[in-house]
């Protein structure tokens, strides 16, 4: 199978971007690795792109995911080629593509990252909504993060609340000694350095 540049794929280097390789937002291109500016953007331009990213950066693992789904309803095998040459890693697309086909259009919530509709995938839509809603709502009004919903999410499981223990350990050995320990207890053990 001969390889091809997205542009080629896409018919036209316009089809993309405006200069076949980079995206114009106002005074501002973005690159592959950073922005330009280009004139004097006004603080009011420059925040709206600040915007315009965050709008981006939560909704593009939903766009991928919803990209996977179709071209597999639609093209079948071949959508599994295209998959292949984005070069994305196998287990991160299969995982958007799961979470999107779990969790129904009317159940996402724009105000919750991808990850907390991820934690609750496997649910049922009236739990799912239950849970999201949970997470918006939070505690003293501040929603919860991700880890806060799993545990919640895990102790209405299990009936039990669990937490977790930061310990700080002196060195290697400190550090080998105490994470056999509590794995011979039956711990969970997580290891940050």
């Amino acid at each position: 199978m001969a390889t091809s540049t997205l542009e080629e794929r896409l018919g036209t280097r316009e089809t993309l971007f405006p200069n076949g390789r980079n995206l114009f937002v106002n005074k501002f291109e973005l690159t592959p690795t950073g922005i330009i500016r280009h004139g004097q953007p006004s603080y009011e331009e420059w925040d709206a792109l600040g915007c315009w990213l965050r709008a981006v950066e939560k909704s593009v693992q939903w766009w991928i995911g919803s990209w996977v789904n179709l071209g597999e309803d639609l093209f079948h095998e071949r959508a599994a080629q295209a998959v292949d040459a984005t070069g994305w890693q196998t287990e991160t697309v299969l995982q958007y593509s799961w979470v999107e086909r779990k969790v129904a259009p009317a159940q996402r919530r724009s105000d919750l990252t991808f990850s907390h509709h991820r934690e609750v995938a496997d649910l049922a839509p009236s739990d799912q909504s239950r849970w999201l809603s949970g997470a918006v709502e939070g505690d003293s009004g501040s929603k919860w993060s991700v880890d806060k919903l799993r545990r919640e999410l895990s102790a209405e499981k299990t009936g039990e609340r669990k937490y977790w223990l930061l310990v700080q350990c002196n060195g290697q050995a400190d550090l080998d000694t105490m994470t056999e320990r509590l794995i011979r207890e039956g711990r969970v053990v997580k290891v940050h350095g």
